[in-house]
């Protein structure tokens, strides 16, 4: 089990906001979640597409408070990842990936970058793609630091 203590808080609220518990975020599955953004990343950069910082805005500011005093992170990556079953629209699963992604979510940074290459439910940008990419590696890279750490001790 990682302590969450030795985290940078942007890891550490990673750690919380995920679907699965803390307890799965094992060596082996960071190293894997790093592969796959790796290598999507890997396709962006061979097609030029340098990153775009994503600033939100395509959830209007009444819309995001609303929906951020109704959802916390982790509910938003529920309803998002849940979306793609549901009817709920393409557009709306985006919003809420969206939500759960700024809200720390490595899940919500993956699924938030996949919209954003393929363009469901909201533009196609590739160069937001590859910065959602990049800040969810960053974060597995020191999660997975410290996951190998707490393997090492017996943890």
């Amino acid at each position: 089990m990682i302590n969450l203590k030795k985290l940078t808080p942007e890891a550490a609220q990673a750690l919380k906001t995920s679907w699965i518990s803390p307890a799965f975020a094992t060596a082996e599955n960071l190293r894997e979640c790093m592969e796959g953004s790796r290598m999507m990343i890997k396709k962006l950069s061979l097609m030029n597409v340098e990153p775009v910082a994503d600033d939100g805005s395509e959830i209007p500011a009444p819309a995001r408070a609303a929906l951020q005093r109704r959802c916390t992170p982790q509910q938003s990556l529920k309803l998002g990842y849940n979306g793609e079953k549901s009817c709920m629209g393409q557009k709306n699963r985006f919003v809420h990936l969206l939500l759960a992604a700024e809200g720390g979510s490595l899940r919500g940074m993956l699924e938030t970058a996949l919209c954003y290459a393929q363009g469901h439910g909201t533009d196609k940008n590739p160069g937001k793609a590859r910065w959602w990419l990049e800040k969810s590696v960053a974060i597995c890279a020191e999660l997975y630091y410290w996951a190998g750490e707490s393997e090492a001790a017996g943890f």
